[in-house]
C-alpha cells in the first residue's frame, strides 16, 4: 500500500507503486496512434503489454500514406504513463539467441504467437512515442536526426543505410518533397554515439554507386543493395541540414528520346568503346506520353567525344540469335547485362559540331552495323 502526498484513497491493486502514485479514481482508456512501416502480424485485437501485463490492445489499423497507422486502447490504469512519453516496440513470438553451447529459444505466451503484441516502456532514449520499433532493442537506440537535400532523387530509399569507413552510421527514414517542390529532402537518422562528429559544419554527405568500368566495378554491392550515403565528419558549429553530394565530375548533360525504357534506370552505364564514360542521371515520361526521356551526363574529360552527328543506342541486357543449327549471344558487357546501358559512336568524317548541355538525341533500339566501324580520333 502506497500513501500519496495528497488526494482520496483509491481501493485498487496497481501493478507498481509507479502507476499507484500516478493512478486517479476517475482514470479513462485512452488512445493512442502509432506508425509503422508494416503490420507483421500485429492485428485488431493484439494485446499492448507493459512489463509482461496486458495494458490494452489494438483497436485499429488502416494504411497510411507511408506505412501503416495503428490505434490502440490504453486501459486507465495503465494510461497515466503516456505522458512520459514512452516508446513501443514489437515483441517478437519467438526470442532466440545463439549462445556458444547452442541455440536458445524463449517462446512468448499464446496471445502473442497467435496475434502478435506490442510492449511499450521508458527507456530514456528521447525516440519518438509515436513510432513501432522492431525491436526494443531499436527502440532503445540513442539517435539524432538531420536532413539532406537534393535537386531530385538519384536512387535512395527508405532505410538506405548512412555509412563512415564501411560501417553502418544511420539510414534513410523519410523521403518528401519540400512545399515548394523546389527539393527533395531526405530525413534521417544517426547513432548518437556518433552523430556529434558529424552533425557539425564542414561535413559531408555523399551518395555513392556503382561505379562500372572496363577496368572494373566499385561498389558492387549497390547494384544488389542499392545506393547508399557515405559521410565524412566535420569540425564547426552545430548544424542538421546539409546538401547531399553527387559523387564523381560534373559533365555534359544530355537528353535522349526514346520509345520505351527497355532496361534503363537511375545509374546505368554509358559506353563509349565498351569503357563507361558516363551514367544515366534521370528516367522520366514526357509530358504528353509519347516518349520517355532519358537523361545522361557524360563525364567531363570524355564530353569532346559527343558531336552533332554522335549516335546513342540501347545496349541493356542479353540480345539472342538462335536458330535451328543453333545461335549467339551477345552481351556488350557485364555491367550492361546487369544494370542495362547505352553505348555512343561519332563518325570520323562529317562528326558534326561540339553540343552544349541540354542537347537531345534519338536513343536507337540496336546499332547499324556501319556505326561499329567508325573509329574516331577527336582531340579536346
Amino acid at each position: 500500500m502506497v500513501q500519496a502526498a495528497s488526494g482520496e484513497r483509491i481501493n485498487r491493486l496497481y501493478p507498481s507503486q509507479e502507476l499507484a502514485l500516478l493512478g486517479t479514481r476517475d482514470a479513462k482508456p485512452q488512445r493512442w496512434l502509432l506508425k509503422a512501416e508494416q503490420a507483421d502480424g500485429i492485428g485488431i485485437g493484439s494485446p499492448v503489454l507493459y512489463l509482461g501485463l496486458e495494458a490494452g490492445k489494438v483497436k485499429q489499423l488502416r494504411a497510411a500514406k507511408e506505412g501503416v497507422e495503428i490505434e490502440l486502447e490504453i486501459d486507465g490504469v495503465y494510461a497515466p504513463l503516456l505522458s512520459q512519453l514512452p516508446q513501443f516496440w514489437k515483441k517478437p513470438a519467438l526470442d532466440a539467441r545463439v549462445r556458444v553451447d547452442g541455440v536458445q529459444v524463449k517462446v512468448g505466451n499464446l496471445a502473442t504467437l497467435l496475434r502478435g503484441a506490442i510492449e511499450f516502456d521508458r527507456l530514456g532514449s528521447g525516440r519518438s512515442s509515436h513510432q513501432l520499433f522492431d525491436s526494443k532493442e531499436q527502440a532503445k537506440a540513442n539517435v539524432r536526426s538531420l536532413s539532406l537535400t537534393a535537386e531530385s532523387n538519384p536512387g535512395l530509399g527508405i532505410g538506405s543505410p548512412i555509412r563512415y569507413r564501411g560501417v553502418d552510421i544511420g539510414k534513410i527514414e523519410q523521403i518528401e518533397l519540400e512545399p515548394s517542390l523546389g527539393q527533395v529532402i531526405f530525413k534521417a537518422e544517426l547513432d548518437g554515439h556518433y552523430a556529434g562528429r558529424f552533425l557539425q559544419s564542414g561535413a559531408r554527405f555523399t551518395l555513392v554507386q556503382a561505379k562500372l568500368g572496363l577496368g572494373g566495378v566499385a561498389h558492387l554491392d549497390t547494384l544488389i543493395k542499392g545506393a547508399f550515403v557515405e559521410a565524412l565528419p566535420g569540425q564547426g558549429a552545430g548544424k542538421d541540414r546539409f546538401p547531399l553530394s553527387q559523387s564523381g565530375q560534373v559533365g555534359l548533360a544530355l537528353t535522349l528520346k526514346s520509345p520505351s525504357v527497355n532496361g534503363l534506370s537511375v545509374g546505368s552505364p554509358l559506353l563509349f568503346r565498351k569503357l563507361m564514360v558516363g551514367s544515366v542521371t534521370g528516367v522520366t515520361l514526357a509530358r504528353d506520353g509519347s516518349e520517355v526521356l532519358i537523361d545522361v551526363s557524360v563525364d567531363k574529360e570524355y564530353a569532346h567525344l559527343v558531336r552533332a552527328n554522335t549516335r546513342f543506342w540501347n545496349v541493356s541486357g542479353v540480345k539472342a540469335d538462335i536458330g535451328l543449327t543453333g545461335g549467339t549471344i551477345e552481351v556488350e558487357t557485364v555491367q550492361s547485362l546487369l544494370a542495362g546501358g547505352i553505348a555512343f559512336n561519332t563518325p570520323e568524317h562529317d562528326m558534326g559540331a561540339t553540343v552544349k548541355a541540354g542537347h537531345s538525341y534519338p536513343l536507337y533500339g540496336k546499332a547499324e552495323k556501319e556505326w561499329l566501324k567508325w573509329s574516331p580520333r577527336i582531340q579536346p
